[in-house]
């Protein structure tokens, strides 16, 4: 159930796949022991989004103007005129404002954030922040915790560590300093919960959670303390995906899994893997790779840039999908990616086709 990702430790997904397997009202009733009618009187189109993922068959197919956007924006990459960040930042507020995106200015809240004195101060500022992006960040009693399905433990307020709260604050806000607002709301995540890092019965930790019903990123104290940017974003996009393709067909994405070459499966690792995803995690499960992808994508100065034919057609995907979702945010990426999607070539040997797989060298 848990996978170790590269450096930032497991992350997993939890979806209800439910559909093949049960009616209509089966699924009703599952949902109500789940909570839903409590999750309902908090957000009345919940149920009427539920109905309508359980009626769909697979991941809509990207609309052929938002294809068409991100090839004429991939025409005009290499915008960036330095690296320095002061220039970077400018640069990317005024392609936002060009674009019509909105980015929310990060350094008044680190500001108030250096001055702020008790644990509630620095939380209430955080949420300060995060109301910008139409979320809320917690740290849940017990009972708060009820609609969580891993058996995470509720973390003790009063022993929150003060310091390492406030660096993780910074880390956290600044994470989100070139992503557009109108990204975040499209993955219709409404919550981020801190929770126990005790680790569970079998000795692994989770760096990251994202629970599809109540549209909730659950964050180990462990990883909030630390500062994990991947991880939160890579958590994003797993929203991102789900507000996508729905939350019962994550897994049902014909387009996107036609982009393996014949042969690949998740779940195993073979030679030649990382021709076609940008990390080993990627491999565990086609949810994980289009998150990692994602967490790439909303990274300026991502350290998986330098794609393989397959990983850049797979981005350019996620990027369509973005603009369907967001209109406007793929050329605003692909105009701040100061790396420009560099393809690194496939290595040319009659044993490596490119659609087959595994590629023996």
């Amino acid at each position: 159930m848990f996978n170790r990702e590269r450096d930032n430790g497991p992350h997993f997904v939890r979806r209800r796949n439910m559909r093949p397997f049960v009616s209509a009202a089966v699924a009703l009733s599952i949902a109500s022991t789940a909570g839903v009618g409590e999750y309902s009187a908090n957000d009345p189109f919940l149920l009427p989004r539920l109905a309508q993922n359980f009626l769909q068959d697979a991941c809509p197919v990207v609309p052929s103007e938002a294809a068409r956007i991100v090839d004429f924006a991939f025409n005009r990459k290499g915008q960036v005129p330095s690296t320095d960040y002061g220039i970077f930042k400018q640069f990317a507020q005024n392609k936002a404002k060009e674009l019509g995106l909105t980015l929310v200015e990060v350094e008044p809240y680190l500001d108030q954030l250096y001055q702020a004195s008790t644990t509630r101060e620095v939380l209430d500022l955080l949420n300060a922040f995060t109301s910008n992006f139409s979320f809320s960040v917690e740290v849940p009693s017990g009972m708060e915790l009820k609609d969580v399905f891993l058996p995470y433990k509720a973390v003790d307020f009063d022993s929150l560590d003060f310091e390492r709260l406030k660096s993780g604050t910074e880390i956290f806000m600044s994470t989100f300093n070139f992503v557009p607002v109108e990204i975040v709301r499209a993955s219709e995540i409404r919550k981020v919960k801190i929770v126990d890092e005790s680790p569970f019965a079998n000795g692994m930790r989770t760096a990251g959670v994202y629970e599809a019903l109540p549209d909730t990123m659950i964050l180990p104290l462990h990883t909030f303390y630390n500062g994990k940017p991947h991880v939160i974003i890579h958590e994003l996009g797993h929203g991102v995906d789900t507000s996508y393709c729905g939350m019962f067909v994550y897994e049902r994405d014909p387009e996107y899994r036609h982009l393996n070459p014949d042969g690949f499966v998740y779940g195993s690792i073979m030679p030649g893997y990382d021709r076609y995803v940008v990390s080993k995690y990627s491999t565990t499960k086609m949810y994980e790779d289009k998150a990692e992808i994602y967490a790439d994508i909303l990274t300026p100065f991502s350290d998986y840039r330098s794609y393989t034919p397959v990983q850049l057609e797979k981005a350019k995907l996620l990027l369509a999908r973005l603009e369907a979702a967001a209109p406007s945010t793929a050329e605003y990426l692909l105009a701040i990616n100061v790396h420009n999607y560099k393809i690194v070539a496939e290595v040319s040997s009659s044993s490596c086709a490119p659609r087959t797989y595994p590629c023996k060298s």
